[in-house]
């Protein structure tokens, strides 16, 4: 007889069953009928991860939908063993960390939403296999705002469900962009879109995996989720509710550094063994990226669920709340130190940091959150009439405005164009990384019309931030 408690494990700890080393812009996909990961490097270009499996054909599909250099649709020969003849191409793809399925009425390939091109979209583009051309149109029924880094799934044969993502309700990345947490159901026959229900933006915001895995009684659905503000962070896995805005975290968590466009998480179900599969890509340097693949026994089990009788410490449910913390605090702290010292911004440090145990007054709180950035426990902002808009910050502002901060205070000159290019938009040519530079900064410099008086400017080369009427707190 089998160890019952090893039986339980498998159901609360993700299993590692391999990792390995790739070349950076390395594919990947999910065979269901061989309960395969395949792994490809289609280009060394800079690509999405636009490999799939066609169930209908049996055969391993890229697809390329680029703004400047037309479509394409490759075809793996498994038994030549390389892929025919493509348009290999440097610019970058226009629909980053989108969504896709091949639907059963008519065979297709459908993409949705994504991110490029300083655009949020909420299209949906359909190759047509039969006509080899793609048709773009838009979903009926209720919007869906544009977004990326949504989860995507199968409800039943008639319909589909889509659940949270980051965009903006213009599509434009510099319109308040923000986190979305809504269920929509669309109808593949009709391409209706119908909102099941919205919950509420939660304390630390997250996106989830691409692919969404229904349970067995269809009443809720499993999603991989991790925090879309820092790079050092877990990702754990949701179950969440088909009919309300509800959901609990089950099993323990992947370790996972998320880096917009290097990164890519995604869940598969084993049809014959109804194992949960997840496959998580990190960049590891500029050329390489790990691949690691885990196994979790279903249904999967919560970690209280568990060990509820206390067994074994339950030591391991500290992993629940990685999700929430801010890995790289102890760099942030340094960071600061380094701030207050050279540059002796004034710090608010209240009361109640010196008397631990005294709660502050209301006054005081309130003083505190106005014109403030609080570091590093969690980045929150907040402007001159004290309202929260951490919010308006994507990740991509949060990393300029402390590369800005930190070697400014490090040398009191600033960070130079070239080096800029290297942290933030290694990918890119240096016109493209100038026009990134340039819209960032721009926002960064809106944004702080609301906050305060910090100021952006170049002189001799570097990028330099200083702060006047703003305080930096590491509170």
């Amino acid at each position: 007889m089998k160890n019952p408690e090893w039986i339980l494990d498998s159901h609360a700890f993700w299993q590692k069953q391999i990792e390995f080393e790739t070349k950076v812009n390395s594919q990947f996909c999910y065979n269901p009928e061989k309960n395969e990961v395949a792994n490809q490097l289609i280009y060394t270009a800079s690509a999405s991860n636009n490999l799939i499996y066609n169930p209908f054909t049996k055969e391993y599909n890229c697809y390329l939908l680029n703004l400047l250099t037309g479509v394409d649709v490759l075809v793996y020969d498994t038994l030549a063993g390389n892929w025919n003849k493509g348009n290999e191409s440097n610019v970058p793809p226009d629909y980053w960390h989108h969504n896709r399925f091949f639907s059963p009425l008519d065979s297709n390939l459908y993409l949705m939403n994504g991110y490029g091109h300083h655009k949020y979209k909420n299209t949906v583009n359909r190759y047509n296999y039969h006509t080899k051309s793609w048709e773009s149109f838009s979903l009926k029924g209720d919007r869906i705002h544009p977004r990326y880094l949504s989860g995507q799934g199968k409800k039943d044969e008639q319909h589909l469900i889509l659940f949270g993502g980051y965009g903006s309700e213009t599509g434009n990345q510099e319109m308040r962009p923000q986190s979305y947490y809504d269920l929509h159901e669309i109808d593949i026959q009709t391409m209706e879109s119908k909102k099941i229900w919205e919950m509420e933006s939660p304390i630390l915001d997250f996106a989830v995996g691409n692919s969404l895995i229904p349970s067995a009684d269809r009443r809720t659905f499993y999603a991989l989720a991790f925090p879309s503000q820092q790079f050092y962070s877990k990702i754990v896995l949701l179950e969440v509710s088909m009919n309300r805005p509800e959901y609990s975290i089950v099993g323990d968590s992947i370790p996972f550094d998320f880096e917009d466009t290097r990164s890519n998480a995604d869940l598969y179900i084993n049809p014959s063994s109804s194992l949960l599969i997840a496959v998580v890509v990190t960049p590891q340097t500029t050329a390489l990226s790990q691949v690691a693949v885990y196994t979790l026994s279903n249904p999967p089990l919560a970690l209280g669920e568990l060990y509820q009788n206390g067994r074994k410490g339950g030591i391991r449910l500290i992993l629940l709340y990685s999700f929430l913390s801010l890995v790289c605090a102890g760099l942030l702290v340094f960071a600061v130190s380094l701030l207050l010292r050279k540059q002796k911004i004034k710090r608010i440090v209240s009361r109640e940091l010196q008397k631990a145990q005294t709660l502050p007054d209301e006054d005081d709180a309130d003083a505190e959150q106005k014109q403030a950035i609080y570091l590093p426990d969690s980045f929150r902002v907040f402007d001159k009439n004290g309202i929260n808009v951490t919010k308006e910050f994507s990740p991509m502002l949060r990393q300029l405005f402390t590369l800005l901060l930190l070697y400014t205070a490090k040398n009191g000159i600033g960070i130079s164009s070239s080096k800029l290019k290297d942290a933030l938009w290694f990918d890119k040519s240096e016109k493209n990384a100038k026009n990134n530079r340039g819209v960032f900064i721009n926002k960064l410099r809106q944004l702080f019309e609301q906050i305060g008086t910090i100021k952006t400017t170049i002189y001799t080369g570097a990028w330099k931030q200083t702060t006047a009427s703003i305080a930096i707190t590491s509170k």
